[in-house]
């Protein structure tokens, strides 16, 4: 006995195929966006801030990680590759709008790893800390 799919049938399947295939990609996008946030969290720990993370701000905004530095409140966001268009270093509108609005209303300063840098950094954790320490504006043990 032969199967016999009508030309809706096969579209179907085509779409769900690609449905699934899409939505498995994102999902392995945000698993491995929240390995970063994780390893980020562990890297500021280890140069001494304590941070909170995923902190749900006035703005309604949620934010990877805050810290506080010489009594100032700075928010740590780690963008990963869904923070971009496509495969480009060009953010999305909504993380473009999200660095825009959180430091007025919420009166605090943000700062971005995006996540090619952090690659970039390999399981180096002394660099990860250094590039974490720049980026806050906190001094290197050597200064």
């Amino acid at each position: 006995m032969a199967f016999v799919a009508d030309e809706r049938e096969v579209q179907s399947w085509s779409i769900n195929r690609t449905s699934r295939e899409m939505l498995q990609r994102l999902h392995l996008r945000r698993v491995n966006s929240i390995k970063v946030t994780r390893r980020c969290g562990g890297a500021l720990l280890h140069i001494g801030l304590d941070p909170k993370e995923e902190v749900l701000m006035g703005s309604g905004y949620r934010i990877d990680a805050i810290v506080e530095v010489n009594e100032k409140t700075i928010a740590v966001e780690v963008d990963g590759p869904s923070h971009f268009i496509g495969r480009s270093k060009s953010p999305t509108g909504s993380t473009i709008l999200k660095r825009r609005q959180v430091p007025p209303i919420d009166g605090i300063e943000l700062v971005s790893v995006p996540y090619w840098n952090w690659d970039k950094l390999g399981k180096d954790k002394a660099k990860k800390q250094e590039y974490l320490r720049h980026l806050l504006g906190l001094k290197i043990d050597n200064e």
